[in-house]
């Protein structure tokens, strides 16, 4: 005889950020957890950002489902929303006090996190008088393929992986060449002959790309200093 099926899984709804779309989700189970939590302790961040989707992916019920259209973003809220309603709405993190240094554990609400980012007045960027760039706003699959964390833009590696993936194509009076149809040296060689200014250009859009944010505030347990700063990257939620 069969062991009964446990868990007839509650449905919750949420909206994809960048679509405005709702999806239908379940809470996650232990053997999605487990994935998650054995890529964690490994340190893998590749693994975590894999398990990370999967689980969005795995979640949404919905048959009409995408997950190859969501943004960095769109997941990273998605993952906070489905881990919310399956092991709790709060999580405890450790954060630095700006005066002492010292480590405080804060109780953050999950259901507070929002998606925001700088303001983009266009995604056409004018490089000269002959050349512009069309630019996007990358898929989480595509970069979770060239290994980039929006968070981790600081390393110079990390950065050029993600202007290659923000720009769609270069653009000429006759032609338009998409970069997905390029090769990936040529496609470096392309960025590394930018000039500074044109450089900078293609940087603020990088940058603006929308993140989940929450704005933290805690009192520091040691000195009393209050604390306020802006928690971004899916890592330091957990």
């Amino acid at each position: 005889m069969a062991l009964p099926k446990l868990n007839n899984a509650p449905k919750f709804e949420m909206t994809i950020p960048s679509l405005n779309k709702k999806v239908r989700f379940r809470p996650f189970l232990v053997k999605e957890e487990k994935v998650l939590m054995i890529a964690a302790e490994a340190g893998d961040s590749a693994s975590t950002l894999n398990a990370i989707f999967d689980i969005v992916n795995a979640c949404c019920v919905d048959e009409d489902f995408k997950p190859s259209t969501l943004t960095a973003y769109d997941v990273e809220y998605m993952f906070l929303q489905i881990r919310a309603k399956s092991v709790g709405e709060s999580s405890k993190i450790n954060a630095t006090c700006s005066s002492c240094n010292t480590q405080n554990e804060v109780s953050i609400d999950l259901n507070e996190a929002k998606v925001s980012g700088k303001e983009v007045n266009s995604d056409i960027i004018k490089l000269n008088d002959d050349i512009s760039l069309k630019m996007k706003w990358p898929t989480y699959a595509e970069l979770i393929g060239a290994g980039v964390a929006p968070e981790e833009m600081s390393n110079i590696d990390t950065l050029f992986r993600l202007l290659a993936k923000c720009i769609d194509s270069v653009m000429t009076e006759e032609e338009n060449f998409k970069l997905s149809d390029q090769a990936e040296n040529e496609v470096n060689d392309f960025i590394e002959s930018l000039s500074s200014e044109q450089f900078n250009k293609v940087r603020e859009y990088v940058e603006a790309i929308p993140q989940v944010r929450y704005n933290l505030n805690f009192t520091c347990n040691s000195c009393g200093t209050v604390n306020e700063r802006e928690i971004t990257g899916i890592a330091n939620f957990f």
